[in-house]
């Protein structure tokens, strides 16, 4: 998420010089989001060599159960997604339902 929310603060602060200084703005946001996502795997990739000179397993087993977690997390995370849609979905679907045939009703009443 850093190189986008960057991006756009560096674009929306550029916007105060024009068009150029927009584009300047959110090129500089981007560059600076994408050194700060890189520190992360940086940190991660030193705690992986340390732990193989050292020849400690245990943190190399902890490292790999995080790496496993998050991804059954965004799975999980992804499954919960498409049941908020279509129960977002259904809503709406008897809402609609709903006012329709109630104007239905009251144009059949109307007429008798």
């Amino acid at each position: 998420m850093a190189p986008t929310i960057l991006a756009a603060a560096g674009g929306g602060v550029g916007s105060l010089g024009g068009p150029g200084g927009a584009v300047a703005g959110a090129g500089l946001g981007a560059a600076t989001g994408q050194i700060i996502k890189g520190e992360e795997e940086v940190v991660r990739q030193a705690e992986e060599i340390k732990a193989l000179t050292e020849g400690d397993i245990s943190k190399l087993v902890e490292l790999q159960l995080e790496e496993e977690r998050g991804w059954f997390k965004s799975l999980i995370d992804g499954i919960y997604d498409i049941l908020m849609i279509s129960a977002v979905g259904l809503v709406v679907i008897y809402i609609a339902q709903f006012l329709y045939h109630r104007q239905f009703t009251k144009k059949i009443n109307s007429k008798k």
